[in-house]
């Protein structure tokens, strides 16, 4: 299934908005959660669709959103398919909606390195055992010594934090090659 964005938006989760797709309204008080569709698209869908940063929970469909500094990115993007249903499957305990509940978000940094300190994923084990290769990229990738690496999602776009765009574009370039795609990005601000 392919869904393509109608509206732009750009307000954080909660009120009584509609979210428009391909002509379906995802309701906010559908009986199967704020972005019901999010199960079949994936759980980055609620929160790419609010256009802000959130603290995530469960499967990624409960947001809270955060007020984060603007952060320079190098992400590493190698030409591998990663199935994210299997990558969640294969977790020994896949979070249910009661753990979910109870988790508690980490008080919001505000500066890089208290950002720095919550960059870590609990997908990235069954990830690397998965793809053996990905560990390697990693290496490269803390070698150009960001302040954090971590994986997005379940992968397999691995992604280290830096001081600046030019110290995080300096390390784009140093990735890239064939096979690996490399950009420098600034995340949104919050």
């Amino acid at each position: 299934m392919v869904h393509e964005a109608r509206e732009k938006v750009s307000h954080p989760v909660g009120g009584d908005e509609d979210l428009v797709v391909n002509g379906s309204h995802l309701l906010r008080d559908d009986p199967g959660g704020p972005f019901f569709l999010a199960r079949d698209l994936g759980a980055d869908v609620p929160v790419c669709l609010t256009g802000r940063p959130a603290w995530m929970s469960g499967w990624g469909e409960q947001l809270r959103p955060v007020n984060l500094p603007r952060l320079a990115l190098c992400l590493v993007m190698p030409a591998l398919r990663v199935s994210t249903a299997e990558v969640f499957a294969a977790l020994d305990a896949p979070p249910s909606a009661e753990t979910a509940a109870a988790e508690a978000p980490p008080q919001t940094p505000t500066d890089l390195a208290g950002v720095a300190r919550l960059c870590e994923n609990d997908l990235w084990p069954v990830v690397r055992a998965r793809h053996p290769e990905l560990e390697r990229l990693r290496q490269d990738l803390e070698e150009q010594s960001p302040r954090a690496v971590s994986m997005s999602g379940a992968g397999p776009t691995l992604f280290g934090l830096f001081a600046s765009m030019a110290t995080a574009d300096a390390a784009a370039r140093a990735l890239a090659r064939p096979g690996v795609s490399t950009r420098a990005v600034l995340t949104l601000a919050g």
